[in-house]
């Protein structure tokens, strides 16, 4: 079994751990969106505060999309950490910090809340949702299963085009040194991208759809595990084996490996919750 040092969670990003409390207008650290009402309408920028990722991004929208935009934006905040598992998402806040009404956010809020990112506690609104070990375990039950049988269906329906694009993507995580600081998060992008990926051979729309959304599901705390562990060598070797296994259509051994890699991530996942949970308690205990 794998043992983890205490030590590894100061390396944590501590946009990990909370959202932002408060929004910076003054800095760096903005993006804008700019939304186009037609040729009869002005534009207008709208500030979106991003202390995680800074540097000004200027995205175009219209107001038809803005509940679209704001749906990404908030998700991709989810998925990355920034917005972490039990972090509460005031609608007031949010508006503020996105420049937005509430009524297309809460549009927003409401599909988050259907892809089951978020939930609504009563007396309490929304916040991101917070996955026991059982309810992790489940998921990633469910993830085994469909994941073997989208590879399996991806190694018989995939073509040359989608090869050379699977491979450039895994070209580009084989090359980062994704130990060095700074060059992880990168690595988790392309890791997404990747799966993503081999799974869109299938040319199966529902069964992308349903992985997607079981891997959303997971994606914050795989991120948290990785981060705080760097563990990414088994994970590279799998990811070469999935590819090997698509380009020479063995359906039998890409699904295999695929579970295999799903079960990896779960007991490693699992194991380093576990143990974060003792070493709470024990601070806990020593205070």
């Amino acid at each position: 079994m794998t043992k983890f040092s205490s030590t590894i969670f100061a390396e944590i990003p501590p946009y990990f751990w909370k959202c932002p409390s408060r929004i910076d207008r003054s800095g760096a650290d903005q993006r804008k969106i700019r939304l186009d009402g037609g040729a009869k309408t002005p534009k207008t920028e709208y500030i979106i505060s991003d202390h995680a990722n800074p540097g000004p991004t200027l995205l175009e929208t219209d107001n038809s999309s803005l509940p679209e935009t704001l749906y990404q934006a908030v998700r991709e905040a989810i998925l990355d950490g920034r917005f972490a598992p039990g972090a509460e998402l005031r609608q007031e806040v949010l508006a503020r910090q996105y420049g937005v009404s509430r009524v297309p956010l809460r549009e927003a809020l409401s599909r988050l809340q259907a892809d089951g990112l978020i939930e609504l506690r009563p007396r309490r609104g929304f916040a991101v949702a917070e996955l026991d070990v059982v309810e992790i375990i489940e998921l990633f039950e469910l993830r085994m299963v469909v994941e073997q049988h989208a590879l399996e269906v991806a190694a018989r329906m995939r073509s040359e085009a989608d090869l050379r694009e699977i491979e450039a993507l895994l070209v580009q995580m084989e090359e980062i040194e994704a130990h060095t600081p700074g060059n992880f998060p990168e690595w988790l992008d392309l890791n997404r991208r990747f799966h993503h990926r081999l799974v869109a051979c299938a040319g199966r729309e529902r069964l992308a759809a349903t992985v997607s959304n079981l891997r959303d599901a997971t994606e914050p705390y795989v991120r948290l595990e990785a981060h705080a562990t760097g563990h990414v060598e088994d994970a590279s070797s799998e990811h070469r084996q999935l590819y090997d296994a698509v380009r020479e259509r063995n359906a039998t051994l890409a699904g295999e490996v695929a579970r295999e890699h799903a079960l990896g991530t779960m007991k490693r996942l699992v194991e380093w919750l576990r143990l974060r949970k003792q070493v709470g308690k024990r601070g806990k205990s020593a205070a």
